[in-house]
């Protein structure tokens, strides 16, 4: 959307470049003295330089004209300035602005979109994360519960104290606690990661059964081209990172009303020039 509207800005823009076509009609009778009837029909068209090329054709005809009014010919001619808004004025600003304004959009549109993506790719890694810790606490467990069967037995063959198999109990007991804290904390990041996870139709993908991370993360083309990938960001220039690029077109902005405003310290002399290419008289 903010693409479409920075688009829209420049078409808007451009639009004060358009060539503008007018026209107008106008006669005078009193007293059935026909004092005037003119047809006049003109064209201008700006130029990025601030000069306005003209052009129009009049045809005036009456029984009370001047003697210097031309009564049929057409006219060209340029119209702009020697001094203010010579070398920039408003129009000029406006498009620049527009078209900095697209940049910095696109721009900001695909930083936020990287950003999306490194905190779903943190939410995955802790996911995966979450899910080996909660193996490693099960393993634990496992290992104690045959812990508890040795020492119980050792216990039974006179080899150990009714104490040593409390205390190996007891620890059990401890690393099954933090198994299940493991595992609540695996769920949650479940649910994390859900955030993340949009179906074609841009429809949430619910996680109806438990799902487990790859036990072959480490075949994955992420491990084998991990070190083309860090030379790659190595080797680009610090000036094309988008968020570089965001403020240096926030800063061409601000550097466009500077020469603007710049503009209103100069003197104002405007110029017109016309001339005749075809006139008849009668």
């Amino acid at each position: 959307m903010q693409n479409k509207i920075a688009a829209n800005e420049i078409i808007k823009a451009r639009g004060s470049f358009d060539p503008v076509l007018g026209g107008k009609m106008g006669k005078k009778n009193i007293d059935g003295t026909r004092y005037y009837e003119q047809k006049n029909i003109e064209l201008g068209i700006p130029t990025w330089y601030g000069i306005e090329v003209t052009g129009s054709y009049n045809d005036l005809d009456g029984e009370k004209l001047n003697s210097s009014d031309t009564k049929v010919g057409f006219t060209n001619g340029n119209h702009g300035s020697s001094g203010k808004n010579l070398l920039y004025d408003h129009r000029r600003a406006v498009l620049d602005q527009a078209k900095f304004a697209q940049k910095m959009t696109e721009a900001e549109q695909t930083v936020l979109t990287n950003d999306l993506l490194l905190e779903a790719e943190n939410i995955y890694w802790e996911w995966v994360q979450h899910y080996e810790i909660y193996k490693l606490k099960s393993k634990i467990v496992d290992i104690n519960k045959n812990r508890l069967q040795l020492t119980k037995k050792s216990f039974e063959f006179g080899e150990k104290a009714a104490i040593d198999t409390v205390e190996v109990a007891s620890q059990l007991q401890n690393f099954e606690l933090q198994q299940r804290e493991a595992y609540l904390s695996f769920v949650k990041s479940t649910q994390q990661l859900q955030v993340f996870l949009w179906k074609d139709g841009q429809e949430l993908y619910e996680i109806s059964q438990p799902i487990y991370p790859s036990d072959q993360l480490s075949e994955h083309n992420a491990f084998s081209d991990f070190e083309f990938l860090l030379q790659e960001f190595r080797s680009r220039e610090i000036s094309n990172h988008l968020s570089i690029v965001y403020y240096n077109q926030k800063n061409n902005i601000l550097e466009s009303e500077r020469k603007l405003k710049w503009q209103s310290f100069l003197p104002k002399l405007d110029f017109t020039y016309n001339f005749l290419i075809k006139k008849i008289t009668g």
